[in-house]
């Protein structure tokens, strides 16, 4: 299929569809969190003045990108760079084709996705290049993953590899088993591309390729990326029967079962660290053995969460509805809270040295020391 890269234009004007369900969990004594448990002031705030919700910062050296959508106006949305030293504004640029994408950076270009591929200048916004398909010419893609100074990501029917500096494509496999809206970007780890789709497939690609390796059909949709660690694959299941099992752990031929686990529905990805897996299933999270499953502890968070787990310096960052939360990696008692203003929800959390970055649904981004 030929492939057109074309400089700057609007694209058509589409709202993303986006859902986030929350059912309710299981209960314990810990559901609120105690009195000596200590607040947590900001070192900066940046104020988006639209929802930058569901959009996990990038660190480029002394800069962090985030992108956001206008509340009133869905059609529109904007990638801002941020100083991340001070929260001061560099530069925005607003483009009718954001959605609730996270951007990667690559050689000095900002990449993010939504309706079609794009990519900007780090140091002043201005667009290097556009991607789109030549029969399809507004897609809806996926967060984008970056490895090797490639772009990966999936939309409504193929997954496909881009050049980050100029756009082109390297390969591309279609397969309508890709569908999704917006789904979390791909997983690449040892020359491999993982991927899980709305119609219950997880794909494995070759990276450099494009060959479609196996495909292990669940029959229950995903909302997150698997996560692969140690030769095996971990993958949860937007599961609302609560009978069944949700989580589930593969070798990485992708048929063969190691475990299982009820743990009520999985939407957000999940973190696999120094053989543990952090996953949050209905509203708590839990730190299991990725080798059996065995549950080290669990954290109720009644408000629930999108957001993946961030372990750094023995600690766990997950946001709570209006909560940002650190937790004891060992015991996942909470060491301190933020509690943002307004509408509540943060996004996944960007850890770089001793700095961590959110962005959060009362339109800010913040900045924490660790």
């Amino acid at each position: 299929m030929k492939k057109v890269y074309f400089p700057a234009r609007t694209a058509l004007l589409f709202s993303a569809i986006a859902s986030i369900c929350i059912i309710s969990g299981c209960k314990k004594d810990d559901d609120k969190n105690g009195p000596d448990v200590q607040t947590k002031d900001p070192v900066w705030v940046y104020y988006t003045g639209e929802n930058p919700y569901g959009s996990t910062p990038w660190v480029a050296g002394t800069q962090l990108l985030v992108c956001s959508r206008q509340e009133n106006q869905s059609d529109l949305g904007t990638v801002h760079c941020i100083n991340a030293a001070t929260g001061a504004l560099v530069w925005k640029m607003t483009d009718s084709t954001v959605t609730r994408t996270s951007p990667v950076v690559c050689n000095d270009y900002v990449i993010y996705c939504g309706y079609n591929v794009h990519a900007l200048n780090l140091s002043d916004g201005h667009h290097e290049w556009d991607y789109k398909d030549d029969l399809m010419h507004l897609l809806l893609y996926s967060s984008p993953s970056l490895d090797g100074g490639y772009v990966y990501t999936g939309s409504q029917m193929s997954m496909l590899k881009l050049d980050a500096t100029i756009g082109a494509l390297t390969w591309e496999n279609v397969d309508e088993s890709c569908i999704n809206t917006a789904l979390p970007a791909p997983f690449i780890e040892s020359g491999k591309v993982y991927y899980a789709t709305l119609l219950g497939h997880i794909l494995q690609y070759d990276a450099v390729t494009g060959n479609l390796d196996w495909h292990l059909e669940l029959g229950s949709a995903f909302e997150n990326a698997p996560v692969v660690c140690a030769n095996r694959m971990y993958v949860g299941l937007h599961e609302t029967d609560t009978a069944k099992n949700s989580l589930f752990c593969y070798l990485l031929g992708g048929s063969t079962p190691v475990w299982s686990k009820k743990i009520g529905q999985v939407i957000p990805d999940m973190t696999c660290e120094g053989g543990w897996l952090y996953v949050v299933g209905d509203q708590t999270l839990y730190c299991l053995s990725a080798a059996d499953g065995t549950e080290r502890w669990h954290y109720v968070m009644p408000a629930g969460s999108i957001a993946r787990p961030a372990i750094a310096g023995g600690k766990v960052y997950i946001g709570n509805g209006d909560n940002l939360l650190c937790l004891d990696v060992a015991t996942g008692e909470p060491v301190w809270s933020y509690t943002s203003v307004g509408k509540y929800g943060f996004s996944s959390t960007a850890i770089n040295g001793d700095r961590l970055y959110v962005s959060c649904g009362d339109g800010n981004v913040c900045c924490f020391t660790l």
